[in-house]
């Protein structure tokens, strides 16, 4: 659900709010994204990451790819930029594999991306991962510090998942739906650990809260950066 947010802002004159059109059964999870480095870039942690954005300003500037303008690997590295008040050029793909197969041949510098999608390479050294962007560490890759404790305090970032039903679906049917889902999560918990996704069983009124705090979050964001898919 985290693109239902970010098209909120992505296309202004959209025609219906997506919070009225469906109702909240419950939460699965959270997935990581992770700041990484290709291979030919000379630095082993996020606070080297920074030191060298500093250094590397005007035409030099450090580059980072994402899967596309607006998208959660566009606005993470972005939000990571201006919350340490560096500045990097952003250059888009259309999708996460052609932007990693340049960070790995080394076009450029730097890439936030869901972690789910890259441990693999993390783990075999192809990229050197610097940090995760969740406010704790995961299990996934418990060896990898989360950016709060690399040195940037606040700054978390996700994607996320729910489930949700149309509006106006009867109480009754939510109930159950909502049972049935926490059911799932908590039974998959270890499988959805080991790809990279920290299972969130929270029910439906959790799950108001957490949405419109995700619109707080991205709404703003998506402005500052002139992103827009109309």
């Amino acid at each position: 659900m985290s693109s239902a947010v970010l098209n909120a802002g992505l296309y202004p004159n959209l025609s219906f709010d997506v919070r009225r059109a469906f109702a909240p059964v419950g939460l699965v999870g959270i997935l990581p994204n992770i700041v990484m480095v290709g291979p030919k870039v000379p630095v082993r942690s996020l606070g080297e990451l920074i030191a060298l954005m500093r250094q590397r300003q005007g035409n030099r500037r450090v580059t980072y790819a994402s899967s596309g303008a607006g998208t959660i690997t566009h606005l993470s590295a972005q939000l990571l930029a201006t919350t340490v008040g560096v500045e990097a050029t952003h250059i888009p793909y259309r999708g996460s594999g052609p932007a990693f197969a340049d960070l790995l041949n080394g076009t450029v510098d730097m890439m936030v991306d869901t972690m789910a999608s890259v441990i693999p390479a993390v783990r075999s050294g192809q990229v050197r991962g610097l940090a995760v962007t969740t406010s704790s560490r995961s299990p996934a890759l418990p060896e990898i510090p989360t950016v709060q404790e690399a040195g940037v305090p606040g700054y978390e970032t996700y994607n996320w998942h729910a489930v949700f039903a149309p509006a106006g679906t009867p109480a009754p049917i939510l109930a159950q739906l909502e049972t049935a889902t926490l059911a799932a999560v908590r039974a998959m918990d270890r499988r959805l650990q080991e790809a990279g996704v920290e299972p969130r069983p929270e029910g439906a009124a959790q799950v108001l809260p957490f949405w419109d705090a995700q619109f707080a979050l991205w709404l703003p964001i998506i402005r500052a950066s002139g992103a827009t898919a109309d």
